[in-house]
């Protein structure tokens, strides 16, 4: 049986609507009765999770978990999405439109929102039973995982992030990708969605290779395996 892959994604400020006249705001998620509320009142626009975050860093990582699914199986490979609003979310919860992100709050606020919602430990007890997690957090959502993160038994946790973020991510099972300017130029993609890009570019090697690099990545606590997955992906990737 194959490893298995989960990728942790963030959904940010573009999220779909069709059209929600009034999205939640932090104020609705502050109050249990008037979310109920404000839920049932936007019940029309409910959609999955994994549906509802628009931005191209979250569908890049969509389409890479999809090419995961289709070469490997449906159970193979995951997706959590940090969420300012709802906490952590499976990409099939059920949730209504909503404006709330840790980007514009600063580090202070974004961390204590953050442990109001439970998301640290909801991302640590997510990571359970994988044996690859990649995160593809911006720095205020990083703040929201609260990190380092420490990685279970053979597990590998692979961070892409700036390389000014590598001190506090450090630890034993711990490999950090650089994902900065110099990528962004490398992969043809902008900063806000680069994380996404590589993830993809990842998924398609892996899946080019027949998950041979997959054991190389497991055992690398540099980021080589890593990258050199990536640039097997790049080779087939439609940019």
């Amino acid at each position: 049986m194959l490893p298995r892959v989960l990728a942790v994604g963030s959904c940010t400020s573009r999220k779909r609507d069709d059209g929600c006249p009034h999205p939640l705001s932090l104020d609705d998620f502050r109050d249990a009765r008037r979310l109920r509320e404000r839920e049932a009142a936007l019940a029309a626009w409910q959609r999955p999770a994994g549906q509802m975050c628009t931005g191209r860093q979250h569908t890049h990582a969509v389409a890479g978990i999809e090419t995961l699914r289709r070469r490997f199986g449906h159970g193979f490979a995951e997706l959590a999405i940090v969420s300012a609003g709802y906490g952590l979310l499976r990409e099939d919860a059920p949730i209504v439109p909503y404006d709330v992100t840790f980007s514009t709050m600063s580090r202070g606020d974004a961390r204590a929102w953050a442990r109001h919602l439970g998301v640290a430990a909801a991302v640590r007890e997510a990571c359970a039973g994988y044996h690859l997690v990649v995160f593809l957090l911006g720095s205020r959502y990083l703040e929201a995982v609260e990190p380092p993160v420490a990685a279970g038994g053979a597990q590998r946790l692979v961070f892409l992030a700036r390389p000014a973020e590598a001190n506090r991510l450090a630890g034993r099972g711990v490999t950090m990708v650089p994902a900065g300017v110099r990528e962004a130029t490398a992969y043809r993609e902008g900063l806000v969605a680069l994380k996404g890009k590589m993830f993809r570019l990842f998924a398609l090697g892996l899946a080019r290779s027949d998950g041979a690099l997959l054991e190389d990545v497991l055992r690398d606590d540099t980021p080589a395996s890593f990258v050199r997955t990536m640039r097997f992906g790049l080779e087939v990737s439609p940019q």
